[in-house]
């Protein structure tokens, strides 16, 4: 278990930080460009969670979005601990993390009527924070590709989670609309 003593290290005061293991790299890293996008993503499903009606009908979907928050935090764990300090018991995703979301859009889609025409972001308070996590999940996935060109430390799982869960942050909140009676605005070309 993480235990924090104390918040301040002045470490970043040079712009450098330490990542676990005790590596010490600069801000400007594609590593920690990576981990401050997972970051952000974290704090914005924590805002549209915030931001989802206290209704027994939605409840189920907050559960979600917590444990959403928990895989990101996995996410950033993992890649910031170097491959060489790595133990089987720490924190990753993992197919089944994938899976879980495939499973989730599979159910929302048959409920959902197809769409016709690309959909502006918007709708109920939530749903559209819903969008604009999605909007930071995609910068995040190419922070991610971009932090692998650059090192031999992850697998391309975690790429391929951040894609996935970007369609699932789409189809979650084209649900929450949809489980409010907000009909998505379609794009007018």
């Amino acid at each position: 278990m993480v235990k924090l003593t104390k918040i301040y290290t002045k470490i970043g005061d040079q712009g450098q930080t330490q990542l676990t293991g005790g590596n010490t790299i600069a801000k400007t890293s594609s590593c920690i460009q990576l981990i401050g996008s997972i970051d952000e993503l974290n704090s914005h499903l924590g805002v549209a969670c915030s931001l989802l009606p206290n209704d027994s009908t939605l409840k189920p979907l907050n559960s979600l979005l917590l444990c959403r928050q928990q895989e990101l935090f996995n996410l950033g764990a993992d890649i910031s601990i170097p491959n060489n300090i790595k133990h089987k018991d720490m924190p990753h995703i993992t197919t089944a993390n994938i899976s879980a979301l495939e499973a989730d859009m599979d159910k929302w889609l048959t409920a959902l009527p197809n769409l016709a025409s690309f959909i502006l972001p918007g709708g109920h308070p939530c749903a559209a924070a819903l969008h604009v996590t999605r909007g930071v999940c995609r910068r995040a996935e190419r922070d991610y590709w971009l932090y692998q060109d650059h090192t031999t430390d992850n697998t391309d799982i975690n790429g391929c989670y951040l894609n996935r869960l970007s369609d699932w942050l789409f189809v979650l909140a084209r649900r929450v609309n949809q489980l409010l009676s907000i009909t998505d605005t379609l794009w007018q070309p």
